[in-house]
């Protein structure tokens, strides 16, 4: 059975469910289910604590890339004790990631397979159900949308048939109803099919490009330590970073003509040596790539990849699993891929009172917490941001389970959680 296919077919389809991120607790590669009763809950306002930073193992240096001109310098601002606010806007099932959708509206991403409209009263704008279901770490994991192409991106393991548990990327239309802004889910272009081996470690999040290719964030298959070491073999889609170019109508999925390893791979590998992605980001002043990588037993990490002048962050890059965990030796018998450029963490923290499972994670270009990279742990609750070049963090908050942080309206910072919550981040400056 080859590991996956490119598929160009339009299957209709019924409704939705959804699903959460990896819990790599020690020892454990599962998340636990949490139900929390719906509950009216005033804003939080919390003064920052600063944690103790790990020095970046190979800062890269600060070189946005020349085509596009920032009107302001994108690093990271210096910031002395903000205000922060945690505010709750809606609790739902357990919700994935958050978007910023049409009309400024905030859109979330329940792992049981909904898209819901928040600025709509929680109106679903999409549901596949019948298709995908929360399980562990199954479900609907991430989504992206394109006004330009008019499409949506769904990033979801299969629920029923001999495919189950299998990772799909499909695409549908988004139009306007008389309700407002919804998808159809008739008009579902099933574009990537990959196997799963296990049923963890499904990485999960999209992020369109700046040149508008697709970038797909898979885990390594599961179970646990890399046991088919496919994370740096280019002849398997897990493990990676997969780009494909979705059209002009946003429904193929061509093989971009500058990916690294046009022959001996897998055409769509962009990137190597990943764990489990659950949240990729770039930075849309700068185009640099950011990928929160969960760990295995000892270390979560964050790595950053500064965009070349001409093209896409990350390609042929080896992010170091399973050779390593963060700096850490792990695997002896792998090694990365030939003409790959290694990329070490450029923030890693120990398993323990800092948490277990690294929920990234969005660049943040507000004026408070310019250029800061805002991510949060799943066991340890605490929402923090992260500057690159000084290696300091801040301690934001602290929010029950938090899943993703996320870039809604507006540059808006949302952090979603597992127990179905959704937060909206407001800082201002100290």
């Amino acid at each position: 059975m080859s590991w996956w296919r490119i598929a160009a077919l339009c299957v209709p389809t019924a409704l939705v469910a959804g699903c959460g991120p990896s819990s790599s607790a020690p020892d454990e590669d599962s998340s636990p289910t949490t139900t929390v009763a719906i509950v009216d809950m005033p804003p939080s306002t919390v003064a920052p604590s600063t944690a103790p930073s790990t020095t970046a193992l190979s800062p890269s240096a600060d070189t946005p890339p020349t085509t596009d001109v920032p009107t302001r310098d994108p690093r990271p601002v210096a910031i002395a004790a903000p205000t922060v606010t945690i505010t709750e806007i809606i609790r739902t099932a357990a919700v994935t990631d958050a978007l910023a959708g049409p009309d400024g509206h905030l859109w979330v991403v329940t792992q049981d397979g909904q898209i819901l409209d928040v600025d709509d009263d929680g109106r679903a704008v999409l549901d596949i159900g019948d298709l995908t279901k929360a399980d562990g770490e199954r479900g609907l994991l991430g989504v992206e949308i394109d006004d330009m192409r008019s499409v949506l991106w769904a990033h979801h393991t299969l629920a029923d048939g001999d495919r189950a548990g299998d990772t799909v990327v499909a695409a549908y239309d988004l139009a306007t109803t008389t309700d407002g802004w919804s998808v159809d889910p008739a008009t579902r272009t099933e574009l990537v099919h990959i196997a799963q081996p296990y049923a963890n470690h499904n990485g999960g999040d999209l992020a369109r490009a700046r040149d508008g290719t697709l970038l797909i964030a898979t885990g390594d298959g599961g179970s646990a330590g890399d046991p088919l070491r496919v994370s740096q073999r280019l002849d398997s889609p897990l493990g990676k970073i997969l780009r494909i170019d979705p059209g002009s109508d946003g429904r193929q999925a061509l093989v971009p003509d500058d990916n690294p390893w046009p022959t001996g791979a897998e055409p769509t590998v962009f990137a190597t040596g990943l764990r489990n992605p659950w949240r990729i980001d770039i930075d849309p002043l700068t185009g640099d790539l950011w990928v929160a990588d969960v760990g295995q037993n000892l270390r979560e990490e964050i790595n950053r990849v500064p965009a070349p002048e001409n093209g896409v962050a990350g390609s042929g890059v080896d992010f170091g699993w399973s050779r390593y965990e963060a700096d850490l030796d792990f695997n002896a018998d792998t090694a990365a891929p030939e003409d790959s450029e290694t990329a070490w963490p450029v923030h890693h923290y120990d398993h323990g009172s800092a948490g277990c499972s690294i929920s990234g994670g969005v660049v943040d270009r507000g004026p408070a917490l310019w250029g800061w990279y805002v991510f949060a742990d799943l066991c340890a609750g605490e929402v923090r941001a992260f500057n690159h070049v000084s290696g300091e963090v801040l301690v934001l908050g602290r929010v029950d389970v938090p899943t993703s942080v996320a870039r809604g309206p507006n540059d808006s910072l949302i952090v979603t959680a597992g127990d179905g919550a959704v937060y909206r981040v407001d800082i201002a400056e100290g």
